[in-house]
């Protein structure tokens, strides 16, 4: 297969689009200076998670009846909103909505740009190459995303909610990507599944026991110490920069350059994600990391190292890309019979 053919490279395009890189070095400090506690960002945090979780099979139902490409479209246009109704929003209960729109958007596009990208490679008899096209548009979205820290950060020193509205202006961008994918035919078997039908594809899937463990070591053990990571990374940078004597402003440019390099190793990574399939695998992979961190925090405590040093070379790194290369990883681990 000809890994430039028209569809791949507006996937491409499309992935490069998510934009996460502009908001994420200010997300916490934006919302704490909407004036919300660190429990408050934590409920929004889990809030999020919670309906993520719950609405993967409603949304992916519904995707399934719109087609892949149009899933895409919904999930893009309600992450832009949301991004845009957070950029204006002040108040703790009205962020919990757009919250729970921002998960939505999220379920409408995970799923369906994996589909979307199977299907079309298998119509075209080119499904070995899965992993090695995902793997690329993750990065090329990494990419971008590291120079939308960069961005981001600056755009931050102005108002901390700049970043959310470009962001929102990028993310609407992939509607353009979209409109002209094609829908794969395969996607049309699909549309012709009943509910019954698709709690017998989970059911299936989750028989195969080594999806089941990876399930559950994800949300009890690499999950929370991510989201515990995240909580602190930014805060925690701040204050030892702040006693360091830069001052509050340059702050967050300098976390947009932090998040860049987080990004484009990240990216890095995702590129070679076919390497990291067949040299380490992902069942050491994702082994590793959680080991590597709380080696990080041992080693900051014994040695007294900074928090900050630890916080982000450890903490930051894995929040980047950790996410991203585990719906890689999920994907290769799920059997061809339990895919979308």
């Amino acid at each position: 297969m000809r890994l430039s053919h028209r569809p791949v490279k507006l996937y491409y395009c499309y992935k490069a689009t998510k934009a996460v890189g502009f908001y994420r070095p200010i997300l916490i400090l934006y919302l704490l200076a909407q004036g919300l506690t660190y429990t408050q960002v934590a409920l929004l945090e889990g809030l999020y998670a919670l309906t993520t979780v719950l609405g993967e099979v409603p949304t992916g139902y519904l995707g399934d009846r719109l087609g892949r490409r149009n899933s895409l479209l919904v999930g893009t246009a309600l992450i832009t909103v949301a991004l845009i109704g957070i950029g204006l929003t002040e108040t703790f209960s009205v962020l919990i909505g757009f919250y729970v729109i921002w998960s939505m958007g999220y379920n409408f596009r995970s799923g369906s740009d994996d589909a979307w990208l199977y299907d079309t490679l298998a119509d075209r008899s080119s499904s070995m190459v899965f992993t090695t096209v995902k793997g690329r548009g993750t990065a090329a979205g990494l990419f971008v995303g590291g120079v939308g820290s960069i961005l981001g950060g600056y755009l931050g020193q102005i108002d901390l909610s700049l970043p959310f509205f470009v962001a929102a202006a990028v993310s609407a961008l992939g509607l353009l990507a979209l409109v002209p994918l094609p829908e794969p035919t395969r996607s049309s078997r699909s549309q012709s599944l009943g509910v019954g039908d698709i709690f017998r594809v989970i059911s299936t899937s989750l028989s195969h026991p080594s999806l089941r463990w990876f399930i559950v070591y994800y949300f009890t053990l690499f999950v929370p110490i991510i989201d515990i990571l995240i909580l602190q990374v930014q805060p925690v940078t701040k204050t030892v920069l702040v006693n360091a004597g830069v001052t509050s402003g340059t702050v967050k440019s300098l976390l947009g350059w932090l998040y860049a390099a987080f990004s484009l190793l990240a990216a890095i990574i995702s590129y070679n994600i076919s390497v990291i399939e067949t040299r380490v695998g992902y069942r050491r992979w994702f082994f590793a990391v959680p080991l590597l961190i709380a080696g990080g925090c041992c080693h900051s405590q014994l040695f007294h190292c900074s928090p900050f040093r630890c916080s982000c070379l450890l903490g930051g790194h894995s929040t980047q890309h950790a996410r991203s290369l585990v719906d890689i990883s999920t994907t290769a681990l799920i059997p061809p019979s339990g895919r979308p």
